[in-house]
Order: C-alpha cells, then sequence, then structure tokens
C-alpha cells in the first residue's frame, strides 16, 4: 500500500494496492467461514474496519468484534461506515471515507436491494459484497451492478465501487473495480488480471 495513506491520516481504501489485498483476504477465508453466511459477513466486516480506520476516523458495523479504540459495534445506515467527525465538534461529520454493504443471498433481486443503497451516498468508496451460485451467475450479477451504478441518477463522474462476489461453487471471490464516468468512458477492471471487466 501507499505509505503515505497508510502511515498518515488518508484513506486506505484509495491505496493502489487495496483492491488486490482485499482480494488475498478474502480468497484465503477459510471454507468454515465462506459456506456459513453469517461468517463471511462478520469477516468483510471485521477485514474493512480493520485495514480502513485511522486515529481520525470511526468506524462503524454490526454484530463484530475488534480491538479498535475508535469503533463502534453498531449499524450507521449502512451494513459498514467509516466517518471522519470534525475534530473541533465531534458531533458533526467532516468526511464519510466508506460505506459497505453486504448480501449474502445470491438472488440479484436481493442484492440490488442492498447495491440501490450506494449510488445515493457521498463518499470515497462504496464496496458491494454478494454471493453467486456459479461463475457465469457472478458475472451477470456484476453487470447487472455496473449497469445500475452507470445509469442510476445519483452516480456521479469518479464516483468508486468495490464489488466483491463469491462464486458459491469453488468458493473463489472476484472483485471488480469501478469508476463511473457520465460521458461513456467509465473504467471497470478486475483486480487479479489487472484487465478491463468485460
Amino acid at each position: 500500500m501507499d505509505a503515505k495513506l497508510t502511515e498518515g491520516y488518508g484513506n486506505p481504501a484509495l491505496a493502489e494496492g487495496f483492491g488486490l489485498e482485499l482480494l488475498d483476504y478474502l480468497n484465503n477465508l477459510p471454507e468454515s467461514v465462506l459456506s456459513k453466511r453469517k461468517n463471511t459477513t462478520h469477516a468483510i466486516k471485521t477485514f474493512l474496519v480493520e485495514n480502513i480506520v485511522r486515529p481520525n476516523t470511526i468506524g462503524f458495523a454490526n454484530q463484530i468484534k475488534v480491538n479498535l479504540k475508535r469503533f463502534v459495534s453498531k449499524e450507521w445506515m449502512w451494513d459498514v461506515v467509516v466517518k471522519m467527525p470534525d475534530p473541533d465538534y465531534q458531533d458533526e461529520d467532516r468526511d464519510l471515507w466508506i460505506v459497505a454493504e453486504s448480501e449474502q443471498d445470491p438472488r440479484i433481486r436481493k442484492i440490488l436491494q442492498d447495491a440501490n443503497k450506494l449510488p445515493v451516498v457521498r463518499c470515497d468508496v462504496r464496496f458491494m459484497f454478494f454471493r453467486a451460485n456459479d461463475a457465469e451467475q457472478l458475472t451477470e450479477h456484476l453487470h447487472r451492478l455496473y449497469g445500475l451504478f452507470q445509469k442510476h441518477r445519483r452516480s456521479e463522474t469518479g464516483d468508486r465501487y468495490v464489488l466483491a462476489g463469491l462464486d458459491n461453487k469453488t468458493l473463489q471471490w472476484r472483485v471488480v473495480i469501478y469508476e463511473v464516468n457520465k460521458q461513456g468512458n467509465s473504467q471497470a477492471y478486475d483486480v487479479d488480471e489487472q484487465g478491463l471487466f468485460h
């Protein structure tokens, strides 16, 4: 990761290697975690909070336990939130770094119910974690999410999404990073292949 981001107060989710680090973590989770939906959700939330919360931010995620001073174990609008309070006025927020949603039901209708919460928020990075029954369905889900975010009226050029899908058949993850460009040349790429997403 970029030393300026990880050693200082910058958002680690914007670092160049963050997508690969996330993919490596997800693909090294034990089968006992991946086979139970609740355990998978817990592992995702824990990774995001432990790797993104910094001294100038606070993380929110319900039903997990992490050993961090700047963490609250409750939901704050989305499944995971990392935000930056104003240093002078703790009841006011200065910035919102990330939000994340996770849907463990592989039906696209259920995934879209959570994904629809993401384009309406202004933050650095929006994460969507989901499952699919197999590789073909995983690609279909990625295309549906890509289409949702591209055409959503609230999406703006520069919006960044990290889409992470689990193939239930192989228990392997696929992570795609997508940046919206309303002029028609949006960028989306698979982090493991470093190639454009098709």
